[in-house]
């Protein structure tokens, strides 16, 4: 069904309300503008990084894969959050995250991991072995 001109029925012959529409969103209040938005700023979270039990100079040393070999992944926050916040502290941040990696094949390389001597290992590892281990990763549907 075509839409006559000048109506407001599109296409598909579904009448759109101004009252169906979401609402725009309201502007941030001026507190919750600028850096005070950002989470290492606010107080209670700042302390939170401040609180991480990492010494200075240590060697911190993520395993995983996807959820943590990303730009934009959690290890990259941390990392951005440490640099911020304890920047003056030598903390090193190393990602030995494979993307597609199963916790098999974490394992495997863990060896390598352990030659470094870090003082922490952080691991976020397990969605690809949902996906290939699975009983149902075998079925054709």
């Amino acid at each position: 069904m075509a839409a006559r001109s000048g109506s407001r029925e599109p296409r598909l012959g579904v009448r759109h309300r101004r009252r169906d529409l979401p609402r725009p969103a309201r502007p941030l209040r001026r507190e919750h503008r600028g850096d005070r938005a950002r989470p290492a700023h606010r107080p209670a979270f700042a302390a939170r990084v401040d609180a991480l039990p990492f010494r200075a100079g240590a060697t911190v040393v993520a395993i995983g894969e996807s959820t943590t070999d990303d730009l934009q992944s959690w290890l990259e926050i941390l990392r951005q959050l440490l640099a911020l916040r304890r920047g003056g502290d030598g903390i090193t941040v190393v990602n030995a995250a494979v993307a597609g990696q199963t916790t098999t094949e974490a394992l495997r390389a863990m060896g390598t991991t352990l030659e470094t001597r870090p003082d922490w290992i952080l691991c976020m590892i397990g969605t690809n072995d949902a996906r290939r281990q699975s009983p149902a990763a075998d079925r054709p549907w």
